[in-house]
């Protein structure tokens, strides 16, 4: 299963954030791997989105849990387009 995963951290919370990052390439369960990840500063501290690929929903809640209230962060069930235009079809045909 693929999530796009959204997060905030602030100022007050930047160095537990990095030290919890850090850790978490130990930490990850065997079946939790960052496709990719990516931020950018804001007003209030940081601002990122990363894409994840994890085998389980225990995995995606062992990230959740592993940073606890240090960020704000989103989870989105994600796909790539073009697989998600061709499930669309399908859909659509079964519709009609």
């Amino acid at each position: 299963m693929r999530f796009a995963l959204e997060y905030e951290v602030g100022w007050d919370q930047i160095e537990m954030a990095i030290a919890k990052r850090i850790a978490w390439d130990d930490a990850q369960p065997e079946d939790f791997r960052f496709e990719a990840e990516y931020l950018w500063p804001s007003g209030k501290g940081f601002r990122g989105v990363a894409i994840a690929e994890v085998g389980s929903v225990a995995s995606l809640n062992a990230l959740i849990t592993h940073y606890g209230p240090t960020l704000e962060m989103r989870a989105h069930p994600a796909s790539d387009v073009l697989s998600s235009i061709e499930q669309l079809r399908d859909e659509s045909a079964h519709h009609e």
